[in-house]
């Protein structure tokens, strides 16, 4: 039909005595040109013409090729176009010999059929040769980028393992059966053996990935893995049915899911039988099998899961396929709901995938962290990377390779300590910035417990506790064991934390334990070894903060050059003071600014130097602090001490410090320069004391609370109540003098105001603590008499209103008269002891 009405146009356009020649006169009227100078003129166009068409139709003939192999197996038909051209041949020269031409067209049609009907009689056929694997190079250079970003290996060079082994095993499995499973845990290789399987068939059969994670939902899943599938055949041959055919088995399949049972409205009703059939045929053709690498599997919804299972269940109907599964056994378990005999119903072949061996991964991931940290420079003194490799080995064996279990995880610890070392380089110890980025990645809530609790970890001596308060070594150490137990590798993480810190080695109850024996344990040792537990280092360990949390060099950069070019201490003072305000309060960003500054303090001119080191004490109540005081107030002191430091060869060294403390607007500020200066053994910026007068530093110390104290009658006290106290006991205890101006101070500041008398005495005698020594009252009277406070407490008027706290304070007081203070343990009051002083307000002995 299709070649007698081709030749009926053809007689109407060419031959046809009338239409013809209105045709041609219409055409030729609308050529303006009668002639052109020949195509001789137009010899360079025509090339350029030729070239573009060449380019464009490389494709087409890609095409043909594939269609001619679909032809050649019995995939495609091509009897239509052939009958169609001998139709249109023997019609259009038939006008001398009518009856000879269509009996020869007749018999071309014919011959044609009876050619066609032979070739699709063939069964395709082929032979699988033994998969070959490609040598690798002895002189290859593993890819350890690939290593590093945990991505799954498409190289066989790039393998580090060795899986030669599985592939060929999975393959040999692959090509005969139509379903085989691969069992490993996440990031045991799973994606990176199917990769290497599909590379080792890949000439011998049609590969088809498909990521079973991907799909939107289960309604998606079928349609979307039988599309793979036929355009993954779709690249060695055209298959014009393929896709037909596997939309029709897809609404077989989710007719027979009940809630995928209305996808089946949108694809044309067949019979189940008909649909498989023709699947199956189209499948069986193909010159080539079919495996289908299955991914991700142990990641999808319990829904999609029973969807695909329902497939592969039926994957033996499906002539020519195969299909490859990796998951996680327990995984998939879980998500289905499934038991062992169930899988092996499923998958009645598996094959196990053993993760590498952990001296391997330790061995790779030792090499990779001494490459990454001489780069960055954190080994300069002799001797120090022989000693990190032989500590990380005994660090591995110990208890990292549990957590270490595979390349991935090794690689995404490797980058954490990479990025975590790059702004501390050489300032911490090596071997401790891998064991608590360790603790980080897998024991998150440990960590942060860690982080948290530095005085029961570190040895820090100068906390600001008051004098009756201590700290509860028991119950946090209760506590952090609580958290360990509930992390996967509990015995690890309590290795780990032995190596990191031996106050935490010593209450598991056996003393020193052979972990901390490893390592020196004096305190000069760990000094020198800049170890996580030492308090002048361990906030420096957590200093991998996220980009938004941290303050960028080329800030700091800019920010040096202001400073150096501003040109007097008032422009100092404000350039400071602008940038301060920029970054928020109490944010990490504003610490690690504070941080990275303190650092980077030889940068800076002479006179900038000296002028920041006001500006620094200028806002000093701005910064936030703790009782360790190891937050942005530290960072400050650390500023200053750089800038002393840095005149440390002349007596503007004294000058500057005396300076920052009289203008500090913080009183514990101020307090900690005092005291760098008299524990100088604890001191690691400013190392030259030789022009440092320790007695005339706390001389400023003493002249600036007489002079700030014994005018005002309202100046802003410490931010740090415990900091603020101990400032005070160690002023009165001074000189009587001293003690005077103090107690004069809060007659000032109380006046006739009752709630200004409750504000004292919350100062005075704080609460939220609990006495666990003697009487409080030596303490309380040495700021202020008592008995003075109880005339005052009968005296005020009580016409103000009294916040809670308020009224608790004066409540204390009243208790405290009376003889009864509160009791450890519990907050309960108890008998006062016999008074050590007398009230009159002299120091206790």
């Amino acid at each position: 039909m299709l070649g007698s009405l081709l030749a009926v146009f053809d007689h109407l356009l060419t031959r046809d005595s009338v239409l013809a020649p209105r045709i041609h006169q219409k055409l030729f009227s609308y050529w303006p040109i009668k002639g052109f100078d020949g195509i001789a003129a137009y010899r360079v166009e025509i090339l350029v013409i030729c070239l573009g068409l060449a380019i464009l139709l490389s494709p087409a003939f890609t095409w043909l090729v594939r269609f001619a192999r679909a032809w050649w197996f019995g995939i495609t038909s091509v009897l239509t176009p052939v009958v169609a051209c001998i139709t249109y041949a023997g019609l259009n020269f038939a006008a001398g010999h009518p009856w000879t031409a269509v009996t020869l067209a007749f018999a071309l049609v014919a011959l044609a059929s009876l050619a066609e009907f032979w070739r699709r009689s063939f069964q395709t056929s082929y032979s699988i040769a033994p998969i070959k694997i490609p040598n690798k190079s002895p002189h290859a250079e593993p890819k350890w980028d690939v290593f590093l970003r945990g991505d799954p290996i498409r190289d066989w060079e790039d393998d580090l393992v060795g899986r030669t082994a599985v592939v060929e095993l999975l393959a040999d499995q692959a090509l005969r059966l139509p379903v085989v499973a691969l069992h490993g845990g996440r990031g045991d290789g799973k994606s990176s053996v199917l990769n290497l399987l599909g590379s080792a068939l890949k000439e011998q059969v049609i590969v088809v990935p498909f990521s079973a994670w991907l799909p939107g939902s289960e309604a998606t899943l079928v349609g979307d893995l039988f599309r793979d599938i036929a355009a993954g055949c779709r690249k060695y041959v055209v298959l014009p049915q393929m896709r037909k055919a596997s939309l029709a088995f897809a609404r077989t399949v989710s007719s027979s899911v009940a809630y995928l049972a209305g996808i089946k409205e949108l694809i044309p009703a067949q019979s189940q039988r008909d649909e498989v059939e023709e699947l199956r045929n189209s499948f069986s053709r193909l010159p080539k099998p079919i495996v289908v690498l299955l991914d991700e599997i142990d990641r999808m919804q319990k829904d999609e899961l029973l969807v695909l299972l329902k497939i592969l269940r039926g994957a033996d109907s499906i002539q020519n396929v195969s299909f490859v599964c990796a998951f996680s056994e327990p995984e998939i378990k879980e998500i289905g709901t499934l038991s062992s005999e169930d899988l092996e119903k499923f998958f009645p072949v598996s094959v196990n995938l053993s993760p590498p061996k952990p001296e391997f991964v330790g061995a790779l991931l030792s090499s990779q962290l001494k490459q990454g940290m001489s780069q960055q420079k954190w080994f300069s003194v002799e001797g120090e990377l022989t000693e990190f490799s032989t500590l990380f080995e005994q660090l591995w064996s110990d208890g990292l390779k549990d957590f270490c279990t595979n390349l991935r995880k090794a690689g995404l610890l490797l980058n954490d300590v990479m990025a975590a070392g790059r702004p501390i380089a050489g300032d911490v110890n090596a071997l401790d910035l891998v064991g608590i980025e360790a603790i980080r990645r897998f024991c998150l809530p440990v960590y942060a417990l860690v982080k948290a609790n530095a005085r029961y970890l570190t040895n820090e001596t100068g906390a600001a506790y008051f004098a009756w308060e201590k700290p509860d070594p028991e119950s946090f150490f209760k506590e952090l064991d609580s958290e360990i137990a509930s992390c996967a590798q509990p015995r690890s993480a309590r290795a780990l934390l032995c190596w990191l810190f031996p106050k935490y080695d010593e209450s598991r109850g056996h003393g020193t334990t052979w972990r901390s024996s490893r390592r020196p344990p004096g305190e000069d040792a760990l000094e020198r070894g800049k170890r996580i537990c030492v308090a002048n280092y361990f906030q420096t360990y957590f200093r991998s903060a996220v980009p938004a949390q941290m303050f960028s060099n080329t800030e700091l950069s800019r920010a040096i050059a202001i400073f150096n070019g501003a040109g007097t201490p008032a422009a100092v003072t404000a350039e400071f003071s602008k940038l301060l305000a920029s970054v928020p309060s109490g944010s990490d960003k504003r610490e690690d600014f504070l941080w990275r500054l303190s650092r980077r303090v030889t940068e800076l001119s002479e006179p900038a130097a000296e002028s920041l080191a006001g500006a620094v004490a200028l806002h000093a109540s701005e910064y936030t602090n703790d009782d360790m005081n190891l937050g942005e107030a530290r960072h400050g002191q650390n500023i200053i001490f750089g800038v002393a430091q840095k005149f440390s060869g002349s007596p503007a060294a004294q000058h500057i410090l005396e300076q920052a403390i009289a203008c500090a607007t913080d009183d514990a500020f101020a307090l900690r320069l005092v005291q760098g200066v008299e524990h100088r053994e604890h001191n690691k910026i400013l190392l030259d004391f030789s022009h440092i007068d320790a007695d005339k530093v706390r001389a400023a110390f003493f002249a600036r609370m007489r002079a700030r104290y014994s005018t005002v009658s309202d100046p802003p006290l410490s931010s740090n109540a415990h900091a603020g106290w101990q400032v005070f006991r160690r002023w009165v205890d001074t000189s009587t003098e001293d003690r005077q101006v103090e107690q004069d101070f809060w007659r000032r500041y109380i006046g006739s105001s009752r709630k200004r008398l409750a504000q004292a005495i919350d100062f005075v005698y704080p609460g939220r603590v609990v006495w666990q020594g003697g009487s409080p009252r030596p303490d309380v009277n040495a700021l202020f008499p008592v008995n003075e406070f109880e005339q005052l407490i009968q005296s005020l008027p009580n016409d103000e209103a009294l916040d809670e706290r308020e009224e608790l304070a004066i409540s204390r007081m009243s208790n405290l008269i009376a003889g009864l203070y509160q009791s450890w343990p519990g907050g309960g009051f108890r008998p006062e002891d016999p008074p050590a002083v007398d009230l009159t307000g002299e120091p206790p002995s």
